[in-house]
């Protein structure tokens, strides 16, 4: 699939930092294709909370949604103060993007982490094939320790 981020690298690429990514899960006879987009943002350096922003129940733009912490065993989600009480709330992409995130290790074939051709960590565009495939530039996925 295009711009599939590569299964052993999928926990870097989404915690680098600066991460836009779509989930995308392929449909069956019973079930529709699932495409969600998701922005993570790190809140502070060395830390291991994040911003959550993702697509509102009536379109595209992104908007914040609280954030997310990573506990010893599984990741957990707080709403914003400007998030709790609105119906711009949008509690099924939460627990889509929690799920995955909880199961990192052991995603089915038929869920995909697509990028949007920006480093997952800086921003910068993504224009070489290897960087493509990891959804961070060479100099990120060094610092990442990524290949």
């Amino acid at each position: 699939m295009e711009n599939e981020v590569d299964r052993g690298t999928i926990e870097s690429f989404l915690l680098a930092g600066n991460c836009t990514f779509i989930i995308y899960q392929d449909g069956t006879e019973k079930t529709p294709v699932v495409k969600k987009k998701y922005k993570l943002k790190l809140k502070e350096k060395g830390g291991n909370g994040y911003y959550l922003y993702t697509t509102e129940n009536n379109g595209n733009s992104m908007k914040y949604h609280g954030f997310l912490i990573k506990g010893n065993r599984s990741w957990f989600y707080y709403p914003g103060k400007k998030v709790v009480g609105t119906s711009k709330y949008n509690n099924a992409n939460v627990k889509g993007l929690l799920w995955v995130l909880n199961h990192l290790d052991r995603l089915p074939s038929a869920v995909h982490i697509l990028h949007t051709g920006k480093c997952s960590r800086c921003g910068r565009t993504l224009t070489d094939p290897e960087s493509m495939k990891y959804g961070m530039g060479p100099e990120c996925r060094r610092k990442s320790k990524i290949k």
